[in-house]
């Protein structure tokens, strides 16, 4: 089980005013930030796995110019 750790942040007084109606300021914060982490992390998987196709395709690209020269084999 976690635990809370208080901590000290600055933020624009725009987002203390928009803020000030919310009645747990403190969960609704660490709600977003874990909303805004695991969006990140959704994205960064889904460079990863664009990358992984990319390397993929060129790979196959390549195997595919290695048999190339049996097309002409009768086979």
């Amino acid at each position: 089980m976690s635990h809370a750790i208080r901590v000290n942040i600055t933020l624009d007084e725009k987002i203390i005013a928009a803020l000030k109606p919310i009645h747990n300021r403190s969960r609704f914060i660490a709600e977003a930030i874990k909303e805004k982490m695991k969006r990140q992390n959704h994205e960064q998987a889904q460079r990863d796995l664009s990358e992984a196709y990319t390397q993929s395709c060129l790979e196959d690209a390549e195997c595919a110019a290695d048999w190339d020269v049996t097309a002409g084999d009768g086979f």
